[in-house]
């Protein structure tokens, strides 16, 4: 196997490092003036599991869209792999979509670049669940709707908002993930672009990587990341479980608690996702079809494995009388025998004023007893810890 690399300096100290670090991989080194002096080397020609390396340095850096057509010249040929610390996410994903190049950036490249040699060697390992150590470090926590309207997007949201706000030792980097790819909501909610592109990702889930983790996440003021696909699939049933736990499985190394927003209807993969949750929250609406549901769900959880502690209600829409006092408290608990339940009232002008203002209801008024009670979920997952894995 040969590596052709593309620099025409021969004592940048990055660079010499590259070589040294290539040839440790097993690639016979050979290197290479320009991309032209590439496209035109009879050796790459013939094919094999060779690679092309463009690093870029700040003496010399070849436009990236010169880098996708030279791997568009190469495929069935030569991999090629340009590393750079900037590159326009409009030609990242050209040269993703050539399937024969890939971009990593400096801090990264001797993991990305080993994975892409071990993928070209047939060696790449298969897509696992996103939890894979014995200890996961980091909390994963599911917000599942018993029914539509239930809240549960607000409700993971205005958490993941508490969490991002935390200071000191207290802070969290958090992140929410919208698995319902066909009405994302979540971004609209806080006036920000979603970014997602779920059919992007569903083309190659290997591909993903931290770069293309970057231009997918849309960052909240408060420093919550929020992933939500930008456009719905034609086909939602076209998006299986490769591309989820793909994506599951960078964000659960990324962020110490993720969140979880699930649809209100079951996908393919749905159960195997929950499965890899430390806990997880039913949510519902307080009236008696909404909690005969949510009785339902905690039933189907239990069925999946889920010991009693480790799942809870969410009861939305809750009143309150005059002294902040949750009514008909004796009646959700009749419904839901034997399972925590959290309460959160119902203030509809408040909840739609904060949509309309693209504002999140703990930034706008912390204090309101809506956003209190949803701090109250929120300073109970601070208490949880990650689960043992079997």
């Amino acid at each position: 196997m040969i590596a052709y690399l593309i620099h025409p300096e021969t004592v940048n100290q990055r660079v010499v490092l590259l070589c040294s670090f290539l040839e440790k991989l097993g690639y016979e080194l050979t290197r290479l003036p320009s991309l032209e002096a590439a496209a035109a080397e009879p050796s790459l020609q013939k094919g094999g599991d060779n690679i092309v390396v463009v690093p870029t340095t700040p003496e010399w850096r070849p436009e990236a869209n010169n880098v996708v057509e030279l791997a568009r010249a190469l495929e069935g040929r030569a991999f090629v792999i340009y590393i750079c610390d900037e590159i326009r996410p409009e030609d990242y994903k050209a040269l993703l979509r050539t399937g024969a190049g890939e971009c990593v950036d400096w801090a990264n490249a001797p993991k990305e670049i080993s994975g892409i040699n071990l993928r070209l060697r047939g060696a790449a390992s298969p897509m696992l669940p996103f939890v894979e150590s014995d200890v996961s470090k980091n909390l994963i926590v599911g917000m599942v709707p018993a029914c539509g309207g239930a809240g549960n997007t607000t409700v993971a949201l205005e958490a993941g908002v508490y969490f991002a706000k935390l200071k000191g030792k207290d802070a969290r980097r958090s992140g929410v993930v919208e698995l319902d790819f066909n009405h994302a909501t979540i971004c609209d909610y806080v006036d920000l672009a979603p970014r997602l592109d779920i059919m992007e990702l569903a083309r190659n889930p290997r591909r993903l990587d931290d770069y293309m983790l970057d231009i997918f996440r849309s960052n909240h003021s408060s420093g919550l990341d929020l992933f939500s696909a930008a456009e719905a699939p034609a086909d939602c049933a076209s998006i299986d479980g490769a591309a989820v736990f793909a994506l599951l499985n960078k964000l659960h190394d990324r962020y110490q608690i993720l969140l979880l927003d699930f649809p209100d209807y079951r996908p393919s993969w749905g159960d195997d996702a929950l499965r890899n949750c430390d806990f997880v929250f039913v949510t519902a609406r307080r009236s008696v079809p909404a909690l005969k549901q949510a009785a339902r769900e905690l039933k189907r959880l239990r069925n999946l494995g889920f010991a009693q502690e480790r799942v809870a209600a969410v009861v939305t829409h809750c009143q309150a009388g005059l002294f902040g006092r949750i009514t008909s408290k004796l009646d959700i608990e009749t419904a839901l025998p034997g399972y925590r339940v959290f309460y959160i009232r119902d203030d509809s002008a408040f909840a739609t004023e904060s949509v309309n203002s693209g504002i999140s209801m703990v930034d706008a008024r912390a204090s309101r007893g809506i956003c209190r009670d949803i701090q109250a979920v929120a300073t109970f997952i601070r208490t949880l810890a990650p689960r043992e894995v079997a």
